[in-house]
Formats: C-alpha cells, sequence, structure tokens
C-alpha cells in the first residue's frame, strides 16, 4: 500500500513538475517575437538588451531562453509617420520622444506590458521605430534597433 501510494506521488508530482515546464516554455516561446505580424529581416538580441548583445538572424532551441530583444528590417510602404504613430497605439504604448539622424527618423516609445527597456535621455524605451526619409526602409525594435539600418 505504502508503496503504491509513493509511485502514484511521485508519477503525480513528475506530471506537474513536466506541466509546470511545459507552460513556462510554451508562455517564453510565445514572447520570443512580440514583432511576429511584422515581416522582413529579423534579428534576435541575445543575453543582453543592448549594443553588447550577441546577435543572431536564426535561433536555435538552446537560443529561445536567451532572447532580450528583437529586430525587423522591412520595406515600409505606408505613410511613415502614420505607420509608426499606429504601431505604437496598436501595441498600447506611449510615444516617448523622436530625432532625426543622417535621414533616419526615429520614434522611441514605452509600452507599459513589456515592462522595462532601455534608458534614453532619462526614460525607459522599449520600442524604437525607424524610418528613412530617402527611401522606404523601416525597422522596428525591442527594446531599440541595433545593428545596422
Amino acid at each position: 500500500m505504502r508503496f503504491a501510494r509513493a509511485i502514484k506521488n511521485f508519477i503525480t508530482l513528475t506530471l506537474a513538475v513536466a506541466f509546470a515546464l511545459a507552460t513556462c516554455f510554451i508562455v517564453k516561446v510565445a514572447h520570443i517575437s512580440r514583432l511576429s505580424s511584422i515581416t522582413g529581416e529579423r534579428a534576435y538580441y541575445l543575453d543582453s538588451a543592448s549594443s553588447q548583445s550577441l546577435i543572431k538572424t536564426e535561433l536555435s532551441f538552446a537560443d529561445i531562453f536567451r532572447v532580450r530583444g528583437e529586430s525587423v528590417c522591412f520595406a515600409c510602404t505606408e505613410e511613415k509617420e502614420a505607420f509608426a504613430l499606429a504601431l505604437i497605439e496598436e501595441y498600447g504604448g506611449t510615444l516617448l520622444f523622436t530625432e532625426e539622424a543622417c535621414g533616419v527618423q526615429s520614434y522611441y516609445a514605452y509600452v507599459p506590458a513589456w515592462g522595462q527597456g532601455v534608458a534614453l535621455y532619462g526614460k525607459q524605451v522599449n520600442l524604437h521605430i525607424a524610418v528613412s526619409l530617402e527611401d522606404n526602409r523601416c525597422a522596428v525594435g525591442i527594446p531599440i534597433i541595433f545593428g545596422g539600418f
């Protein structure tokens, strides 16, 4: 009797742990790409949400738990400012500030549901949208765009 109960408890505990791990995995995978609705050249920032991170375009299974940010570059066919503002609104964010440099207009925003980002000009930023003023290139990054645009 005791042995059967111990086996039953062990199996129950094992199944509960497996279910918890599977749930954590599903939640993590679901949050890897907050930009999944945008098609383009994707880059993932591993281990750090900074320019010091390892940047990869393809993820292995082991990389999934190391993702700290991502960016997508694509051709923007819409009016660029309207696109940027609509995307910020779609994610429930607040536009913090904009800047123009080297023919690129950047929109920096904060999306409360995503939590912390990086500090820029004393503000927490976790969504960065960059649009070229010279052609149709656009990029979106979480928390910001690293690397070339």
